[in-house]
């Protein structure tokens, strides 16, 4: 019963980690040691003045490449990235920006190139081995995925979207507990989002039956969403609850997809709740008969 529900439930996500590093402080820092990496140039060490103006330069950079990746503002992230590079080539702020950048434009070759620099700089780089973790995902080499997120995860324990997309990948292969367990952690910085409630309320559901209060949470979210919509569906019949609810979410996920594998997916949940409706009759009347 649980395999079939994950079956049909299942909507993966899986994040990229759009900062250079996440890393706990005590943990190895991502910034060179030396202040001539950091500038680009040879410095003497009583120039402390002058290299202070440069690193408050730099982090002023990293700052706003942040927040232009975060806004999507690709043409300032090639450029900020272009001038951070320009002082240090191994900058992983930089490379680990044009690797997101890459990967949102779908040139998922090239962000592979980006990220595996970094981790030439930084073997330990936690966000560089998330996104690569994300990219062996979408090469469909899971094993590899799973190294990956778990080593991302091992550098730096604090890495969300990391836990995320292990959660997502155990979810994948029916292990609930060891799902359950990723997404939990990662649960308050992603509570907002849909897709990683979704899977939040699979896990549930498969460790302790109690997962629909948040499919619905996540379906609320996006009501035009369908594959939310299939999901709390499909939830709504393995539970056999509220099935004239059920009903009414098929019928509108029918009017607002035409895609081939969701009219297939959307099919075989109807084609699941007419037959626990028929049993639910028969053994009605069959009840009813015995008076």
């Amino acid at each position: 019963m649980k395999k079939n529900l994950v079956a049909s439930l299942v909507t993966a996500i899986f994040l990229v980690s759009c900062a250079s590093d996440s890393k706990k402080p005590e943990s190895k820092p991502v910034q060179p040691k030396q202040q001539d990496e950091i500038i680009g140039y040879g410095q003497e060490e009583n120039d402390a003045i002058e290299v202070a103006e440069v690193q408050m330069n730099e982090e002023s950079l990293e700052d706003q490449l942040k927040k232009a990746l975060e806004q999507n503002k690709f043409d300032d992230v090639k450029i900020i990235s272009a001038k951070l590079l320009s002082r240090d080539e191994t900058n992983v702020y930089a490379l680990n920006a044009l690797g997101v950048l890459n990967y949102k434009e779908r040139k998922y070759g090239i962000a592979s190139i980006f990220w595996n620099r970094v981790l030439k700089k930084d073997p330990e780089n936690s966000s560089a081995l998330n996104n690569l973790g994300v990219i062996a995902v979408r090469e469909k080499r899971d094993s590899d995925a799973i190294v990956l997120f778990k080593k991302a995860i091992r550098f730096n324990s604090d890495n969300v979207a990391a836990l995320g997309n292990l959660g997502a990948l155990y979810l994948k292969y029916y292990n609930f507990k060891a799902a359950e367990a990723s997404l939990d952690i990662a649960y308050s910085d992603y509570k907002k989002d849909p897709y990683f409630l979704s899977n939040f309320a699979v896990a549930r559901q498969g460790t302790s039956g109690n997962g629909l209060s948040r499919m619905k949470d996540a379906f609320e979210k996006q009501k035009k969403n369908v594959d939310l919509g299939m999901n709390y569906a499909s939830m709504l019949v393995n539970a056999e609850k509220n099935l004239t609810e059920a009903e009414i979410l098929l019928t509108q996920m029918k009017l607002l997809t035409q895609d081939p594998k969701d009219l297939v997916r959307l099919s075989r949940i109807q084609k699941s709740l007419d037959e626990l409706v028929a049993r639910k009759r028969s053994e009605q009347s069959k009840r009813s008969s015995k008076k």
